[in-house]
C-alpha cells in the first residue's frame, strides 16, 4: 500500500471517531433544541401540545414512513433556495426585485414551517419510542393481562396527563423491580 492510502484510511477512521464524538455531545442539546422548537410550534396552546400525546399513542408501533423524508427535503430546499437568492442578490450589486424578495422570504418561511413540523414529528416519536421501551422494560415484570391493560390505556391517551399516567405504571413495576428508569424526552 503507498503512504496516501495508509493516511487516507487513517483520516476516514479519526474523522469517523470526531463525528462520533460530536454527535454524542451533539444528542442532548438537539433533543432539547427539537422539544423546544415544537412546544414553541403550540404558541403556548395546552390543547395543540396535547396532540403530540395523541399523536404518540396512535403512532406506536408504525413506521416513521415518508412523512419525515419529505418535510426534510421541503425544509432543505426552501433554505437553500432562500440562501441562493441572497447570495446572487449580494454578487450582482443589484437591488432584488420585489419578486424576489417575496420569494426569498417565502422560502425562509417554507424552510421554518418544515423545520417546525420535522420537530413535532420527532417529539411525537420520541414519546412514542419512550413507551415502548418502558413497556419493553418493564413487561418481564407484568402478567399479560396487565401488558394488554396497559396498552389499552396508552392506545387511549389525549392528553400529557394520560400519557404520564400511563407511563407511571410502567414506571413503577420497572422502580419495584429495582431497575433503573430510561430518561424522558
Amino acid at each position: 500500500m503507498n503512504k496516501k492510502t495508509i493516511l487516507g484510511v487513517v483520516g476516514v477512521i479519526v474523522l469517523g471517531a470526531l463525528g462520533s464524538a460530536l454527535w454524542d455531545f451533539s444528542k442532548p442539546v438537539l433533543s432539547t433544541f427539537i422539544a423546544s422548537i415544537a412546544n414553541l410550534s403550540t404558541l403556548g396552546f395546552e390543547s395543540l401540545r396535547d396532540g403530540f400525546y395523541e399523536k404518540a399513542a396512535r403512532s406506536l408501533g408504525r413506521p416513521v414512513g415518508i412523512g419525515y423524508a419529505i418535510t426534510f427535503i421541503l425544509s432543505l430546499f426552501a433554505l437553500f433556495s432562500a440562501a441562493i437568492f441572497h447570495v446572487l442578490s449580494l454578487s450582482e450589486k443589484s437591488k432584488m426585485t420585489m419578486a424576489a424578495k417575496s420569494y426569498m422570504m417565502m422560502c425562509f418561511m417554507m424552510a421554518f414551517i418544515a423545520f417546525a413540523q420535522l420537530s413535532q414529528r420527532t417529539y411525537v416519536m420520541q414519546l412514542a419510542n419512550y413507551y415502548e421501551l418502558l413497556e419493553v422494560r418493564a413487561s418481564p415484570f407484568m402478567s399479560d393481562l396487565e401488558i394488554k391493560r396497559t396498552r389499552a390505556l396508552f392506545s387511549q391517551v389525549q392528553t400529557k396527563k394520560d400519557f404520564l399516567i400511563v407511563t407511571e405504571i410502567l414506571s413503577k413495576k420497572l422502580r419495584v423491580a429495582g431497575e433503573i428508569l430510561p430518561k424522558a424526552p
